[in-house]
C-alpha cells in the first residue's frame, strides 16, 4: 500500500495560521469594526485582501482564492472581536495628553504641543489607512498662521479673525469647532478659500464633494 497523502488545510485556514504566526494585532476600533495593522496604519479586516494575498504569496508563491480570502476574513473578524482589545483610531489628526499628533503620511507623524512641534517616530495614537489621503510635506520653522489669510478674499478684520480661528481649530476633533461657510457673490473666491484650507491641512484625492442624498453617507464616510 502506498503512503497516505497528507490532506492540505484549506486556504482560509492557512491564511489564518500565517496571520497568527506573524503576530498581526487583531482588535476593534471605537465603532466595533475589526482591524489589524498594515504598514503602521489600521486597516479594516474587511479591506485586508491585499495584505492577505501578499502574505500567502510570501509563504507559498501563489494567490489565494476568493473563497479563501472571504473565509480568512470571517475568522479574523471573529478573533478581533474575541480579543477584547479596543483601540481608538484617528483620521489625519488625534489629540492625546495635551498634544496634537498629525499624520503627514503613513509612518510620518508630527507632534504639536506647548513646546512647539517635532516629528514623532512612535506616536501614542493610531491612525486609519484611508486610501484617498494625500501626503503632506514635513513642516518648516519660521512660518506664521496669518500667512494663510493672505491667499483668501476676506472682507473685514473680523472675517480674518474668524477664518484663522477656524483653521486653528479644524484639526481638534475633541472640541467644539465652528463650521466654515464662505459667502459672497459668484467669483468672490468662496471655493478657493475652502480649497486652500483643504490643501494645507488635509489634501485628498477629491477636494470637493457634490452633495447628493442618494450617496451622501458614502461620501461623508
Amino acid at each position: 500500500m502506498g503512503e497516505t497523502k497528507q490532506k492540505v488545510p484549506p486556504v482560509a485556514d492557512r491564511l489564518v495560521y500565517y496571520v497568527r504566526e506573524a503576530e498581526w494585532p487583531l482588535f476593534v476600533d471605537q465603532h466595533a469594526e475589526a482591524h489589524t495593522f498594515v504598514g503602521g496604519q489600521a486597516v479594516p479586516i474587511s479591506r485586508a485582501n491585499r495584505a492577505l494575498t501578499e502574505l500567502l504569496y510570501q509563504h507559498e508563491g501563489k494567490a489565494p482564492s476568493n473563497d479563501g480570502l472571504i473565509g480568512a476574513r470571517r475568522v479574523l473578524d471573529m478573533l478581533a472581536h474575541k480579543s477584547g482589545e479596543v483601540r481608538e483610531l484617528h483620521t489625519r489628526a488625534g489629540f492625546h495628553e495635551g498634544a496634537l499628533f498629525y499624520e503627514l503620511a503613513p509612518g510620518r507623524v508630527v507632534r504639536v504641543g506647548d513646546d512647539g512641534w517635532q516629528l514623532d517616530d512612535d506616536p501614542p495614537v493610531y491612525f486609519r489607512a484611508v486610501k484617498n489621503l494625500k501626503p503632506l510635506p514635513n513642516p518648516t520653522r519660521g512660518g506664521k498662521l496669518e500667512d494663510i489669510a493672505e491667499w483668501v478674499n476676506l472682507k473685514a478684520e473680523k472675517d480674518r479673525r474668524l477664518f484663522l480661528t477656524y483653521v486653528t481649530l479644524a484639526t481638534l476633533s475633541h472640541v467644539q469647532r465652528p463650521i466654515l461657510q464662505a459667502t459672497g457673490v459668484m467669483g468672490a473666491g468662496k471655493s478657493t478659500a475652502c480649497k486652500i484650507v483643504k490643501r494645507v491641512l488635509d489634501p485628498t484625492a477629491n477636494e470637493a464633494v457634490t452633495i447628493d442624498r442618494r450617496d451622501f453617507l458614502q461620501k461623508a464616510a
